[in-house]
């Protein structure tokens, strides 16, 4: 799986020699197995203050937990909070 920024997706729908992953993206590369996953997203830079949150060392964490089936999808999304 290759994490990929809002420009790679643009670029590729607009330009037939622009791909995904692009340049930039490239390096974002996560290796998994096939298969169903829980994912978790730790962002530790609040973008619209300009200040980590935590930790200073690593802007985002996302964990991945495999699991056998999905479930039932939550009535909310967890969008943002900063403690």
């Amino acid at each position: 799986m290759f994490l990929v920024d809002y420009d790679c997706l643009t670029m590729s729908a607009q330009f037939r020699d622009e791909k995904v992953p692009d340049k930039n993206c490239e390096n974002y590369l996560i290796e998994l197995n096939n298969g169903l996953y829980k994912v978790e997203i730790i962002q530790n830079y609040d973008v619209d203050q300009g200040k980590h949150i935590g930790s200073d060392k690593v802007n985002m964490l996302i964990n991945f937990l495999e699991v056998r089936e999905l479930g039932a999808n939550p009535d909310k999304l967890f969008w943002c909070s900063y403690m």
